[in-house]
């Protein structure tokens, strides 16, 4: 008997230890589950196995803050998803859009927009208003993503759509003739771009969109988040609303030498860069003159 107590205890020892472990809002450890499939530039890796990117960076700069770590778990997004229904992962990022139940989860704040547009070569323009505009034409897309606005139209072929895997794929495909023209969020253009010297100025977009969400960190159910995402979206505001960061905009000369080649700089050089971007450059180089900004 006095064996089966000690196993008993023993259990409950490793119980008490496992459930220890687990990040909670109380121990300020934020488990972010990370698409092993990166999205730059909102969510980068590395050779290196570093990690960082627009929504990272912004989460670790605001819990940072707060006294938040942030612990980064790369896992294939359906896992992320279970690991988060059992407590284990306690924030993922996405849209609510892009969710089957989103009721299920907490919510912050939208980060940044995710806006999918139309790309094509500029020398074979595309004038896109409304899906009739792409009748009888063949569309590039990346496989295994929806895209609402234009789903009845391929699903009854007045839409003819062509996945790839890679957007850089599909970018190629395009220079090549193959198809018409393709869907791409404007940001991850913007990188693949910077980062294929062949395809600068080689490509156009459509003014309207094809598809525009907006996003942020759903977090687990499981445990109270709730006062963190509070704190999490007083300093998406801040961010948003900088002043400083407002007048930046108008001085570009001020980023000369912070490297194009960044995630910030790349969003940055967009015409419509929006001034969180900015906001976010000034908390990522805090010990630089734009040491400006409090979150």
């Amino acid at each position: 008997m006095k064996t089966l107590q000690n196993v008993f205890f023993l259990i409950a020892v490793l119980t008490g230890l496992i459930s220890a472990a687990h990040a909670t809002p109380e121990n300020k450890e934020i488990v972010v589950g990370f698409n092993s499939v990166a999205w730059p530039p909102y969510l980068i890796e590395e050779t290196d196995g570093k990690i960082h990117g627009i929504l990272i960076d912004v989460m670790e700069a605001i819990a940072s803050k707060h006294g938040f770590s942030v612990k980064i778990t790369p896992l294939p997004e359906k896992r992320a998803i279970r690991g988060m229904a059992r407590g284990d992962i306690d924030a993922y990022s996405k849209a609510k859009e892009w969710v089957k139940n989103p009721k299920a989860y907490l919510w912050t704040d939208p980060v940044v927009d995710s806006t999918d547009v139309l790309i094509f070569p500029k020398n074979r323009p595309i004038n896109f208003e409304t899906p009739d505009d792409l009748k009888g034409k063949q569309i590039g897309a990346i496989l295994g993503y929806r895209y609402p606005l234009l789903e009845p139209y391929f699903a009854d072929g007045r839409i003819k759509r062509d996945d790839v895997k890679k957007d850089s794929l599909m970018l190629r495909k395009l220079l090549r003739g193959r198809d018409d023209a393709a869907i791409i969020n404007k940001l991850v253009a913007f990188w693949v771009i910077q980062q294929n010297p062949e395809f600068k100025g080689q490509f156009g977009f459509s003014d309207k969109p094809v598809g525009k969400a907006g996003c942020g960190f759903m977090f687990t159910a499981k445990r109270n988040w709730a006062p963190f995402i509070e704190m999490f979206n007083v300093g998406i505001a801040k961010l948003a609303l900088n002043p400083v960061s407002n007048r930046a905009k108008t001085i570009p000369d001020h980023f000369s030498g912070l490297g194009m080649d960044t995630p910030y700089g790349i969003w940055l050089a967009m015409p419509d860069a929006p001034t969180t971007a900015i906001a976010i450059l000034a908390v990522k180089l805090r010990n630089s003159i734009f040491v400006l900004i409090e979150i």
